[in-house]
């Protein structure tokens, strides 16, 4: 025996390192198949854009609102749990793999008919058969999304994003051949519907091979235990989803599916800037988590750190969207979404400011022990915007939908800031907002000006951002301690 073997504290520096370098593979993987997956989905849209115009696109928006609801009940969690269920006891995964996927597959059938019924609200036969191929993706989803949490269970997490990035390519090469042979929505459901099959059956063929003969079960005993453990995290989902979505369907309701089109592209370019924060978060939700202890100091300033530094990235963001946002939208969509999508973008991106607080303190929540809260406030924010969505889309349309957005991240904002004072004893924000804001508001006037000229918009969105640099810097937001905090959070970690 070796003397690393007998060593506990170097088997446990080995052990550390191999998690960390399994952490990180596991972290990387995922991550790129969800960027470039993201990339081919934004080329397929801006083909689709060209392609169907205004009313097609909003009309695939409608159905795709429809069938993400229905996928979220028929879910139900129960991929999450499964993942955790087999971490714990993976001797046990066959078991409860065939239990999970027999009970979604129930869930399935049961969703499937209520979206296509849904869908026949809107009176409109390329919505109701887009609807019906999407719902019957539900079932081959219901295997592949238990499938995929085996994997997830037992650390690996590389063969189901190399599985997703296929998937992504698939689906956006197919998608260009139907639009190109003028299939429509239609055809798009189709192919959702093919990938769909041919994903399940890769992770039956790829379980089969690494772990254990997929089975369908459904005891009637574990039903009632798995759906009481599991109908939080549904709930948390569906919650999330309405916060998000029920602007579209409000506004395909009195509104019709042209307002939808120009209302969702808009809206795509504002879920493509909410990805910008998530590694810097999950990056920092560690060193959060170490540093929630009571009586640690350092935690509220890595909280106000990374508050300033979100802020510094999120207005100019908005500000500089504000400006451009008919320049985005025609070099994206094309003329004919102008000008309603261009509005909308220029109200909606004013969202992202307190998204990129929100989206930070509910880690923050967990860190503290406090989570609770995020299905709280997710609560309060989701009936203030179906509330104000039903009383105000009506009349004013995409401009009250896209301010309907952004005031729920305010209302959003409320709950956590009243838990982070309570907890933390400040809030973090106000003095940390000001030279982001200051800044820019200097990038917004070069803009402006630059563009009144008619230059280039890539040349007034480098001399923006360039101004922003200078005003923001010269303000000093980040004090030495915190330059050297900035790199130790990069700084790769060693074993102790």
């Amino acid at each position: 025996m070796s003397e690393q073997d007998r060593d506990p504290e170097l088997l446990a520096g080995a052990d550390s390192a191999a998690l960390a370098r399994r952490v990180a593979r596991n972290t990387a993987a995922p991550l790129a198949a969800t960027v470039v997956e993201r990339g081919l989905g934004l080329l397929l849209a801006i083909y689709a854009a060209r392609v169907l115009g205004p009313l097609g696109v909003g009309a695939y928006g409608v159905a795709q609102n429809v069938w993400q609801f229905a996928s979220i009940i028929a879910d139900f969690g129960l991929g999450t749990l499964l993942t955790r269920e087999v971490a714990r006891d993976r001797p046990a995964a066959a078991q409860r793999t065939a239990a999970t996927v027999g009970l979604r597959l129930v869930l399935a059938a049961a969703c499937a008919p209520a979206a296509a019924l849904v869908a026949l609200l809107y009176s409109d036969r390329a919505i109701l058969i887009t609807v019906v191929l999407l719902a019957a993706g539900l079932f081959p989803a219901a295997i592949a999304g238990a499938l995929s949490a085996v994997f997830a269970g037992h650390e690996r997490m590389t063969p189901p994003a190399a599985i997703q990035l296929v998937g992504g390519a698939l689906t956006a090469t197919l998608g260009f051949a139907v639009l190109a042979v003028g299939w429509g929505i239609i055809g798009l459901g189709g192919v959702s519907l093919v990938v769909g099959l041919l994903t399940a059956v890769v992770f039956l063929w790829l379980v089969r091979r690494r772990y254990f003969m997929p089975r369908i079960a459904l005891r009637p005993r574990e039903l009632r235990p798995q759906l009481h453990e599991s109908w939080p995290l549904m709930l948390n989902n569906l919650l999330n989803s309405i916060f998000f979505r029920s602007d579209i369907q409000v506004l395909g309701a009195f509104r019709g599916a042209r307002a939808v089109g120009h209302y969702s592209n808009a809206f795509r370019i504002i879920d493509a800037i909410g990805l910008l924060p998530s590694r810097f978060v999950l990056a920092l939700f560690p060193v959060l988590s170490r540093r929630a202890a009571p009586g640690d100091a350092s935690f509220l300033g890595v909280y106000r750190l990374a508050v300033k530094l979100l802020l510094g990235i999120a207005v100019p963001i908005a500000l500089s969207i504000t400006v451009l946002s008919s320049d985005i939208t025609r070099l994206l969509w094309g003329a004919r979404f102008l000008p309603e999508s261009a509005i909308a973008l220029q109200i909606l991106v004013w969202y992202v400011p307190g998204s990129f607080w929100n989206g930070l303190t509910q880690y923050v929540l967990i860190a503290v022990g406090q989570q609770r809260w995020i299905t709280v406030g997710f609560f309060l924010a989701t009936a203030f915007n179906v509330v104000a969505n039903l009383l105000l889309v009506p009349r004013y349309g995409l401009v009250a939908a896209a301010w309907t957005t952004v005031a729920s991240e305010v209302v959003l904002f409320v709950p956590f800031a009243v838990i982070v004072r309570r907890s933390l004893g400040t809030l973090p924000f106000w003095r940390e907002a000001l030279p982001p804001l200051v800044g820019g508001l200097a990038a917004a006037a070069v803009a402006l000006g630059l563009g009144q000229l008619g230059s280039p918009a890539l040349v007034v969105a480098g001399a923006a951002l360039s101004v922003y640099a200078i005003v923001w810097l010269a303000q000093r937001p980040l004090d030495r301690e915190e330059w050297q905090l900035v790199a130790g959070l990069w700084r790769r970690a060693e074993p102790r």
